[in-house]
């Protein structure tokens, strides 16, 4: 299948780049629930169940696990490789929000050896060393591939959160080419206002040789914004069809910013989306 994506994007002279989500295996917690060739489900049966974290949310490889690592820059490196793709692009997920002390045997074992980092510093420690030679990978077999990451919009989240240290990403040289946040806010969200993320990225990038293009949600118009805060922020999406397309013209306003991601294309080429989102649709193709 991604053979035939590739050949087909560059039929129509576009780039495409290998969209990934490295840690998570399954949402479910059931090891049984999967393939018999899951290297997750094969861990747990070998009696290296150290490897997985298990929360509520799902089954999750462990990124303190250097036989995780590998298997990750494996399956990266067959794609580079074998794949005519134009770049690798990983999630914003990285350890999982309620990690809790699922990984409490591999922490006391660092720390036992004489670790002296802190649970949180010794987590981002994995993610970095992950990243940076996620970038090695790819531009070992061609140096011209780009690796860009999309972090979650909030700032304070992915480091707290899911541990990932994105400013050393921004401020040291081979970690990433760009960044694609994903501001999936509205210009009402009483917390987190799409105006306010957007300076927040503008800033942290601007002396950086790491590109910024923003990463927009367009799955959320003709939708209730449950965690918008204020009332007005969550009718947002369900009041206004203009929401992405003004989005876009206030970040052209920013010469910084190269571009922007639209999540999802599904929701562009949806037959059957409520009536905001096809204005919504209407009103981008007037832009694009």
């Amino acid at each position: 299948m991604l053979a035939v994506a590739v050949r087909a994007a560059h039929d129509c002279s576009l780039k495409i780049h290998a969209w990934i989500n490295p840690y998570r295996v399954s949402y479910s917690t059931d090891l049984l629930s999967l393939s018999e060739s899951n290297p997750a489900r094969k861990m747990a049966e070998n009696g290296e169940i150290d490897q997985l974290l298990i929360t509520k949310s799902g089954i999750y490889f462990n990124p303190a696990s250097e036989k995780v690592q590998n298997l990750i820059l494996r399956g990266i490196q067959e794609i580079v490789v074998n794949y005519e793709v134009d770049g690798i692009h990983i999630d914003d997920y990285f350890y999982p929000s309620d990690v809790e002390n699922s990984d409490a045997q591999s922490y006391r074992a660092f720390t036992q050896s004489g670790g002296n980092l802190s649970l949180g510093d010794w987590r981002r420690s994995h993610v970095n060393a992950l990243i940076r030679q996620i970038y090695t990978t790819v531009k070992a077999d061609n140096p011209d591939m780009l690796f860009g990451i999309s972090p979650g919009g909030i700032p304070e989240t992915n480091y707290s959160t899911y541990y990932a240290d994105v400013a050393s990403w921004v401020q040291q040289t081979g970690f990433c080419d760009y960044l694609a946040p994903q501001i999936y806010f509205g210009f009402l969200n009483q917390n987190y206002s799409y105006d306010s993320l957007l300076r927040y990225w503008i800033n942290l990038c601007a002396n950086s040789s790491v590109k910024l293009y923003i990463g927009l949600p367009l799955y959320k118009t003709g939708e209730i914004d449950s965690y918008a805060g204020s009332e007005e922020g969550k009718r947002e999406f369900i009041e206004n069809s203009d929401i992405i397309k003004r989005q876009i013209l206030r970040l052209r306003e920013e010469k910084t910013i190269k571009g922007f991601i639209i999540f999802s294309f599904g929701d562009m080429i949806d037959d059957n989306a409520n009536e905001i989102k096809q204005k919504e649709v209407s009103n981008l193709f007037d832009i694009l």
